[in-house]
């Protein structure tokens, strides 16, 4: 399994070696002379609050897959500029990629979230003529929440008005194919989203005892025949101590009784995005051959 993290970096020395790798950190985010790099582009303005997504484009390759990508945190905390290292195997592949960024819990509660990365998906299909996308080749992706998120955007039918699609809609659109990476899919079932204690639940805030809210949260409610096309990707480690295993299992299960084309990639020793190095290259080869899979049609 090959699923991207970050080591910490120690600063052992003063000043210099701070900026050292402020500078460092700031060129990673810039991609080579052959991609197209646009950033902070604004899908969406709610409060004064500007959702903002980055665009990584192929210079050389119009009209090529398009990856977007949500980032995780809890729904409480990260930050779209942190997830350069996560991206940029898309990047290095030649796909495109936008980079989403939403409004956490301390901004907004559920179901603010949701609406927003659908608001950022009709952004870009609504734009797909300026940025040279083609919206038969979305694929929609995330990690731990951010696949939560990624699930739920891709199984709700956006061409219908949804009370959680907020003021955006698309007619007529299917993503190509859903990555989720650790993600969680029943927060009914998933204690840690419902239980006063845990800081995770301040997304649900005020609804997190409202049954039928939380499984309108949940994409694994969201599984029917009206989304059995669409092929998906799971990935998991068996030692997910913070999104338990069986999330995985049990959304696999009903995907398969669903009809839909889904793989599933068990990381047996793997944690909560904690893969070891081969694990991580076998990983990236198996994101990188599905997108292939999902746009050849």
């Amino acid at each position: 399994m090959n699923i991207l993290h970050k080591y910490p970096i120690t600063l052992t020395i003063g000043a210099l070696i701070f900026f050292t790798l402020l500078s460092y950190s700031v060129k990673s985010q810039v991609p080579n002379q052959q991609v197209k790099f646009t950033k902070d582009i604004v899908y969406k303005t709610v409060n004064g609050w500007q959702g903002r997504l980055d665009l990584y484009q192929p210079v050389k390759k119009a009209k090529n897959a398009l990856v977007v990508y949500i980032h995780g945190g809890g729904w409480i905390h990260g930050k779209k500029e942190e997830e350069y290292d996560k991206i940029k195997v898309f990047i290095d592949n030649g796909f495109s990629v936008a980079n989403v960024e939403y409004r956490l819990a301390g901004q907004a509660p559920a179901p603010a979230a949701v609406e927003d990365v659908n608001c950022a998906l009709v952004y870009l299909l609504r734009h797909a003529r300026k940025y040279h996308i083609n919206t038969k080749k979305v694929i929609i992706m995330g990690a731990s929440a951010g696949a939560h998120l990624a699930l739920l955007l891709g199984l709700q039918n956006t061409g219908k008005p949804s009370p959680y699609n907020g003021e955006c809609s698309y007619p007529k659109f299917k993503p190509a194919g859903i990555i989720s990476k650790y993600g969680p899919t029943n927060l009914i079932t998933w204690k840690a989203a419902t239980s006063a204690a845990s800081p995770f639940s301040q997304w649900l805030g005020d609804k997190r005892l409202d049954t039928s809210f939380v499984k309108a949260m949940s994409p694994i409610y969201y599984v029917n025949p009206q989304v059995k096309q669409i092929p998906i990707l799971l990935v998991h480690g068996k030692k997910d101590h913070t999104v338990p295993f069986q999330q995985a299992v049990t959304f696999y299960q009903k995907l398969k009784s669903n009809g839909n084309p889904v793989e599933f990639h068990v990381v047996e020793n793997g944690g909560h995005g904690r893969f070891a190095p081969k694990d991580d290259v076998l990983m990236n080869t198996a994101m990188i051959e599905f997108i292939k899979k999902c746009i050849a049609k």
